[in-house]
């Protein structure tokens, strides 16, 4: 496949997984690239699964947690959504001190 095939390709991929973030799992390997796998788990928090381990990243995972919350919060009736709303948000909480005690600290 020439470069131009496979942009064309790449850009056809990340529009499905702007939609449907589980597309991922179609996506050929080579394809997956961090721009495509942030479009999935932005849309789909789920897709985190298919992402390549070298991929993944604190900043994907919450972009991932952030994503999966949504959905939850977009049905808080149940108690199974109410649970797994407190657990996103403290998964979300440790992931944001974990990122930003990788910062450097500012004078």
């Amino acid at each position: 496949m020439d470069k131009t095939t496979e942009t064309r390709v790449h850009a056809l991929w990340l529009k499905a997984v702007r939609r449907n973030g589980i597309h991922i799992k179609r996506v050929p390997e080579h394809l997956r690239t961090p721009e495509l796998c942030l479009a999935a788990v932005t849309e789909n928090g789920w897709a985190f699964s298919w992402v390549p381990l070298e991929l993944r990243t604190p900043e994907l995972l919450l972009a991932s947690i952030a994503s999966t919350k949504r959905f939850y919060l977009s049905r808080p009736d149940t108690p199974e959504s109410q649970s797994r709303i407190a657990i996103l948000a403290a998964m979300e909480a440790i992931q944001r001190a974990r990122l930003s005690s990788r910062e450097p600290a500012t004078a």
